[in-house]
């Protein structure tokens, strides 16, 4: 009797999934998409502008150095960069987790980009060791910055949706990468030379560039500081 009991009930439902495209629409995806957006829109501008600055003359407002110098301080960023990705980042996210990270990058990036052109005031009024001692501690505290960030929001693009549906939405956030460095180098280099040409004075002169991206950058804040702190964690789903 119990078992005749048992095979006249119903069979339970089974819960419908989420598709891939639900879940890509999703506003945790969507805040962390834009955010990898903006990222990769402030790294490439910026990627674009400081050579530029570098190079421009000092009547200009820019740093007047040659192309070794230039050289120089790009391989330098190179090889901070793989430091800090291999060895530096591994241990800050057993400590801290990727979302308490790129919080912290958040507030790192739009700092450094502003304080770029002051370099050059730097370099007017320091002598040539002490000014290098300065491009040094920002470069590796800018690169620690990107660094840091790339890493930890790719980790939470990852952790945004569940392993069958990771495919759709790391298709849409390279889509949105491509998008912005796309727009970055044309964007930042019209920037510039405006603000070299327009005659006029702070902040709209050499300044200027570095203040649009940095204020880019501030405004990520405010995405990254929507993201649940559930994405700190790879997403799962009950069948």
């Amino acid at each position: 009797e119990k078992g005749r009991r048992r095979e006249s009930e119903p069979p339970p439902k089974l819960r419908r999934q989420n598709s891939a495209m639900e879940y890509a629409w999703s506003s945790k995806v969507m805040l962390v998409v834009s955010c990898y957006g903006i990222l990769r829109f402030c790294a490439i501008a910026s990627d674009d502008a400081i050579p530029l600055f570098f190079s421009t003359p000092h009547y200009m407002g820019g740093m007047e150095f040659d192309t070794r110098t230039i050289g120089i301080v790009l391989c330098l960023r190179g090889v901070i960069l793989v430091i800090m990705t291999l060895f530096v980042f591994p241990k800050l996210k057993s400590y801290y987790g990727p979302l308490a990270l790129f919080k912290a990058a958040g507030v790192i990036i739009p700092l450094c980009t502003a304080s770029i052109p002051f370099i050059r005031e730097l370099q007017i009024a320091l002598p040539s060791p002490a000014l290098w001692a300065c491009v040094l501690v920002h470069t590796v505290v800018y690169v620690f910055g990107m660094s840091v960030a790339f890493t930890s929001v790719t980790i939470l693009v990852n952790n945004s949706a569940p392993p069958r549906v990771i495919g759709t939405v790391n298709g849409c956030s390279q889509s949105a990468a491509s998008l912005s460095s796309a727009l970055a180098p044309a964007i930042a280099g019209s920037l510039f030379s405006w603000s070299l040409l327009n005659g006029l004075g702070f902040p709209f002169d050499y300044h200027f560039t570095f203040f649009v991206l940095s204020l880019i950058a501030g405004l990520m804040n405010i995405l990254i500081y929507n993201l649940p702190a559930s994405i700190a964690t790879r997403e799962t789903e009950d069948h």
